[in-house]
């Protein structure tokens, strides 16, 4: 016959098991609605080669090969009906870019979401299950050892070479290309204190279309006509920097920037070097904390290039970002 000490011991051990069982299914039950776990997007990067990837997942691609600074020629779109060889890919980040649609993303990850259209998790578990990634791989993959590469227009600790042009140097500079001869137009890039930093050179043939190339002047001391190293300068960083309050509104090319200055003398007007064909070859941080306009060509490439600087402007942290649309100004 069993004590009431015996009885009461008998009872709290039920009471225990009972609680232990709750719990186990309360936590079951919660695993359960929270999903699988799944890899951490930036595991995801440091795990995926993006050379590989490209190569692997992009039907139809030519041999991809890496330029200097990652990206590869362009080719065919997957995403639309591209008979201009639009597409390109960088072979060290993961970005991609179509200048003839709006296809564009800065890693594998936001190539999977737009191909196959899923969200973040769905990309997550794509990849992750398609690469056999699993939690906690990143500690042990040999790509984890060294970080992930980033695009230059996304790393706001890159410093760009900004070494103004010397005053003897400028003396010396050349007044003509030696095929194409002296240019029609000239455009100063210069630093926040107005020293020129490089130039970009208009010519216009008789035969043929307007040609652009810029000028810079080189540490191993001579000119040449060249681009200078990414990311490149913006236009009229001297009266960015000497208007911190107003509207940058960024144009494309010099030429616009220079008219729209007049038009609008309440902001400051500035573009990126090469126009519509490369605005995430340009150091945009001076647009961070600032109230950003843009005011793209009214064609696919100006919407493409209004697209690209908007989110690049507010990677670097601008404050706010308006595209204009003024296509009733053609309207009859």
């Amino acid at each position: 016959m069993e004590t009431m000490d015996e009885k009461e011991n008998a009872r709290s051990d039920d009471r225990d098991q009972a609680k232990n069982t709750s719990e186990s299914n309360d936590k079951a039950a919660s695993n359960q609605s929270q999903g699988p776990r799944l890899p951490r997007p930036d595991a995801i990067k440091r795990a995926i080669d993006p050379a590989d990837f490209y190569r692997r997942e992009i039907e139809r691609a030519p041999a991809l090969k890496a330029q200097d600074d990652g990206w590869t020629q362009n080719f065919m779109c997957p995403f639309h009906e591209d008979k201009n060889g639009s597409f390109g890919v960088n072979l060290k980040s993961g970005a991609f870019r179509c200048f003839g649609c709006t296809a564009q993303g800065g890693s594998v990850l936001d190539f999977v979401m737009l191909r196959d259209r899923l969200d973040l998790d769905g990309a997550r578990a794509t990849l992750g299950e398609r690469y056999g990634i699993k939690i906690g791989d990143a500690q042990t993959n040999p790509r984890a050892e060294r970080p992930a590469p980033e695009p230059a227009r996304l790393n706001p600790k890159q410093t760009p070479a900004r070494v103004p042009i010397p005053a003897d140097a400028l003396k010396r500079q050349p007044k003509a290309h030696p095929t194409r001869g002296a240019p029609s137009r000239m455009w100063a890039y210069v630093d926040a204190a107005g020293r020129p930093l490089c130039f970009v050179c208009r010519f216009d043939p008789p035969d043929g279309r307007k040609v652009f190339m810029p000028l810079t002047w080189t540490p191993g001391g001579h000119w040449q006509w060249k681009a200078p190293p990414e990311p490149r300068p913006l236009y009229h960083l001297d009266r960015i920097a000497a208007r911190p309050d107003a509207i940058v509104l960024v144009c494309e090319g010099e030429k616009a920037a220079d008219a729209a200055a007049e038009l609008f003398p309440e902001m400051v007007t500035t573009t990126t070097m090469n126009g519509a064909q490369s605005p995430a070859k340009s150091d945009l941080r001076p647009l961070a904390g600032r109230r950003v306009r843009v005011w793209p060509d009214a064609d696919p490439a100006g919407a493409n290039y209004a697209k690209q600087v908007a989110a690049l402007a507010l990677a670097v942290g601008a404050v706010s970002v308006e595209v204009l649309d003024l296509s009733f100004l053609g309207a009859s």
